[in-house]
C-alpha cells in the first residue's frame, strides 16, 4: 500500500516518469474534454478536468521541480502564460540535482538526521 502512495504522490520524479505522467494526464484531460460535446455544461466534467490540473501541478511538477534542485516557488510560472511552454521544456531537459554540483535543499530536507 505504501509502494502505491509514494507512486502516486512521488516526492521526487526523474525526466522520463515525468514526461510520461505529463503526456498521460494531458491525453486523458484532452478525451474528457472532447467527450464532453459542445452543449455539456455539467460540472463533474469541469471538477474532473481541474482535479487532474491540480494532480499534474502538484504531484508531478512540483516532485519534478526538487529532483533538479529548485524552489518550491518555481511552480508558479507553470501559471503564467507563455512561460509554461518553456519551462515545461526546461524541467523535462534539466539533469538533476544529484548529478549537479549544486547542492539541493529539497533532498537534503529528506534525509533523516543520524540518530544516536
Amino acid at each position: 500500500m505504501r509502494t502505491l502512495i509514494e507512486f502516486i504522490f512521488p516526492l521526487r520524479l526523474h525526466r522520463f516518469p515525468f514526461f510520461l505522467r505529463a503526456l498521460a494526464t494531458d491525453v486523458l484531460a484532452g478525451t474528457i474534454y472532447a467527450l464532453s460535446g459542445t452543449n455539456s455544461s455539467s460540472i463533474w466534467l469541469v471538477l474532473l478536468i481541474l482535479a487532474l490540473a491540480a494532480y499534474q501541478l502538484f504531484c508531478i511538477i512540483l516532485p519534478r521541480i526538487r529532483d533538479i534542485g529548485m524552489n518550491n516557488w518555481w511552480l508558479l510560472l507553470i501559471l503564467v502564460p507563455g512561460i509554461d511552454g518553456v519551462f515545461g521544456m526546461f524541467l523535462l531537459f534539466r539533469t538533476p540535482a544529484r548529478f549537479s554540483e549544486r547542492p539541493n535543499p529539497a533532498l537534503q530536507a529528506t534525509v533523516a538526521a543520524p540518530s544516536c
